[in-house]
């Protein structure tokens, strides 16, 4: 935790400026409705493709993980039929979930008036019609949980999804114990 709130102040924080000064085009120090439709956008297909190269990535490195341990335990011959088995299962998950990305993409350009403001509502927390820069960085900020509630808002993520995403948050927070002691 302490590593990713390093990791906002240092490099999150000032790319995040330079994003909101990017697309404050008229240089008033605020996202306009307009701009801030630009901005919603650009974050998602900025998302769908960091999510994507994630998930791949993170696919991999599990796939590479349970191929050693299978060899230890099993062979080299064992474990490469199971490596073949798993790399097939592997590409079915990659496959859905781009799937269902492109999905969630079609879903918000096919709404993206509406879905742009209620995104627009879940940053302009002042209510004032604009998106101050400091309304913008605390939605993003790792402590805050204004980032999934922007992802339901542009149709990204469920709530369902959110929901999950908070209890995990929970339960990491908690040790892994679930809010159970240990025996």
């Amino acid at each position: 935790k302490e590593e990713m709130l390093k990791w906002y102040e240092e490099e999150g924080k000032p790319c995040l400026t330079k994003s909101f000064e990017h697309h404050d085009k008229d240089k008033s120090g605020v996202l306009e409705n307009a701009e801030a439709k630009v901005f919603f956008l650009n974050l998602i297909q900025e998302t769908e493709t960091f999510t994507l190269a994630l998930a791949q990535s993170m696919a991999q490195k599990g796939l590479k993980l349970s191929i050693e341990m299978m060899k230890a335990m099993m062979g080299a011959a064992d474990a490469k039929k199971m490596e073949k088995e798993a790399k097939a299962e592997i590409k079915k998950v990659l496959d859905a979930q781009k799937k269902d990305y492109d999905k969630r993409i079609k879903d918000y350009k096919d709404n993206k008036e509406a879905r742009d403001a209620d995104a627009f509502k879940v940053m302009d927390t002042s209510a004032d019609g604009k998106i101050q820069l400091s309304e913008f960085l605390e939605t993003f900020n790792p402590e805050s949980d204004k980032q999934p509630v922007l992802l339901v808002a542009l149709g990204f993520m469920t709530e369902q999804e959110r929901v999950q995403q908070e209890q995990m948050k929970m339960m990491a927070a908690e040790g892994g114990a679930g809010g159970c002691e240990q025996q």
